[in-house]
């Protein structure tokens, strides 16, 4: 019966245990947070005890100035994440969004291209317009000679006619 009431007090033991106080034997190291804050840890691993001004420190993540990232429970660190663990993690987010960007770049080289074609086209038709023109102020300029009225009063073909111009 006595194993079973040691079974029921493991499985069953209250998980709001204080908070261990740390051993005043124990050499800690101090370590300065991101935010400035100092705090002392006997040892950076898990099962460590942390503390700030002697006290646990309160539950939570801290990230100290290397980018190491420790979890507190209860006083103790129940995580350790290295600065270089943390890095490697957002890789597959990098991929996708790499991924993404690329897609993206496919997409405006199409439509680049598309828009090369179509200036291209533009291109060909402004010269085509601009050889028009060309040639049109090459003709000669049209001056009545005796009857400025020739002109306007409807023998406008006739007058290029005599001219030698259609």
């Amino acid at each position: 019966m006595e194993i079973i009431n040691q079974i029921k007090k493991l499985l069953f033991a209250d998980d709001t245990a204080t908070p261990v106080a740390p051993n005043p034997a124990t050499t800690t190291t101090e370590y300065k947070t991101k935010d400035g804050v100092v705090i002392a840890i006997d040892k950076l691993e898990v099962g460590g005890i942390a503390t700030q001004n002697g006290a646990p420190l309160a539950d939570g993540n801290y990230t100290l100035e290397d980018g190491t990232v420790i979890t507190i429970a209860q006083g103790l660190i129940s995580e350790v994440e290295t600065a270089a663990q943390s890095a490697t993690e957002p890789i597959d987010e990098m991929k996708k969004q790499v991924a993404a960007m690329q897609s993206q770049i496919d997409k405006l080289k199409k439509e680049r291209d598309e828009l090369k074609g179509k200036f291209a086209a533009q291109t060909e038709a402004n010269k085509l317009i601009v050889e028009t023109l060309e040639k049109f102020a090459e003709q000669t300029t049209l001056v009545p000679k005796d009857d400025p009225q020739e002109i306007y009063s409807g023998n406008f073909k006739k007058v290029l006619e005599s001219r030698g111009i259609i």
